[in-house]
């Protein structure tokens, strides 16, 4: 939902925008086949998470091998306490208007480098999910991206260094 976010900032404070970097982002058309009456899921999650049951669904598989055991029982602490916390609810509730007022408004003219994934974890296939991207994009002047073969969750493990100097040559440029 981030994507989303940056995009109704660059379209609301265009001044104040300048650029977006967008690591795999979704744009408002992966929101079109999705049920976003989720009240229901916010419920029984906000209760798992209640009770401390949400431990039970966080495994050490949801985190890189390369981290240490101290530092998987700390990231599992974080994801416990602020899975489904006020933010992600409301986003959650509030998704379908937020992509509404994006598809209404005028597209940023903003610069905007976008890392892409193969789709991976988005339940749609890479094709679907990389055309996302490339149908809002369509038209728009500066923007640039490059795709990676791995999914979502995988992107900043693997490919952080390209990601670090891509987004530092990106910024340098900025403002020129």
């Amino acid at each position: 939902m981030s994507g989303i976010e940056a995009l109704t900032w660059a379209q609301m404070y265009p001044e104040d925008v300048a650029g977006i970097v967008g690591i795999d982002m979704a744009f408002p058309e992966s929101y079109d086949d999705m049920n976003t009456d989720v009240s229901g899921e916010v419920r029984l999650i906000s209760a798992v998470k209640a009770t401390g049951l949400i431990r039970l669904f966080v495994g050490d598989n949801m985190f890189p091998d390369t981290d240490s055991p101290e530092d998987i029982a700390l990231e599992r602490t974080l994801v416990c306490r602020n899975f489904l916390n006020k933010c992600h609810k409301s986003e959650a509730e509030n998704i379908k208007a937020s992509v509404k007022r994006i598809t209404d408004g005028e597209k940023p003219d903003v610069p905007m480098f976008l890392y892409l994934t193969n789709g991976e974890g988005t339940g749609v296939s890479e094709e679907e999910w990389q055309g996302f991207e490339k149908s809002y994009t369509e038209g728009m002047a500066n923007v640039q991206s490059e795709s990676f073969d791995c999914g979502h969750s995988e992107i900043i493990q693997k490919e952080h260094d390209s990601l670090v100097n891509g987004i530092r040559e990106f910024i340098s440029g900025l403002g020129k």
